[in-house]
């Protein structure tokens, strides 16, 4: 394996992911190779890989591997962002985005 960072090569995946880690303060993906600054952004970004999607959409039901991205999602159908108000719409029929806290 060599290193997105350097011209470092190591033969084992965990020799790999040790040195990217301690050289270059890296957190990296073994499926897919991206790296990411911190643990928990690494640990958000795996359940991509598992095709599991925990998080439903109770207006559509479209599925969300996040559950930020799922919140934001139902924000849209209320016709909410972080700069206006509720739409015109009857936003009393749609179930409330704290139910998903």
């Amino acid at each position: 394996f060599k290193c997105k960072f350097c011209d470092e090569e190591v033969q084992e995946l965990t020799r790999y992911l040790q040195h990217t880690l301690a050289m270059h303060n890296a957190y990296i993906c073994h499926q897919c190779g991206k790296s990411f600054t911190t643990k928990s952004s690494l640990l958000r970004h795996r359940p991509i890989h598992t095709g599991m999607r925990r998080f439903a959409c109770s207006i559509c039901k479209k599925t969300f591997y996040r559950k930020d991205k799922c919140k934001a999602h139902i924000k849209r159908h209320l016709g909410l962002t972080s700069d206006s108000t509720p739409a015109a719409t009857n936003s009393e029929s749609y179930p409330k985005v704290e139910s998903l806290e």
